[in-house]
């Protein structure tokens, strides 16, 4: 028998006793949620984003704008804004950097990504 042979020599049950934590320990697991990518905008990237997302197994959420009710971030969600936009990419960063994220992204031109910078920094 399997309990058998985990008994001590003093004869205790190691599922009936304060041993059996340590064992239960011993066989732990943690098993994180999948990181969430939530991508802010439109354009022809979309559908190889959430191709690759799905690859990797994230839950990607496809988002017209920032303020959206479902746009929630946390620790594990990933926030990419493409609204190929100015005003609107702007608009999604700051709604953005009000939430605890880890990790965004600015798909558009160098240009862009420095003007939202200087503007961002105010």
């Amino acid at each position: 028998m399997f309990t058998s042979s985990l008994k001590s020599s003093r004869n205790v049950d190691p599922f009936r006793s304060k041993t059996r934590r340590k064992i239960a320990l011993g066989f732990s697991e943690r098993i994180e949620p999948s990181v969430r990518l939530a991508i802010i905008g439109a354009g022809a990237e979309i559908s190889p984003l959430l191709g690759f997302a799905r690859i990797l197994g994230w839950d990607a959420v496809l988002l017209d704008q920032a303020n959206s009710p479902e746009f929630l971030a946390d620790s594990r969600t990933a926030i990419l804004i493409q609204n190929h936009h100015f005003g609107k990419d702007f608009a999604a960063l700051h709604r953005a950097f009000s939430q605890p994220f880890g990790y965004f992204g600015l798909l558009g031109s160098r240009k862009t990504a420095a003007a939202i910078a200087r503007y961002a920094h105010r």
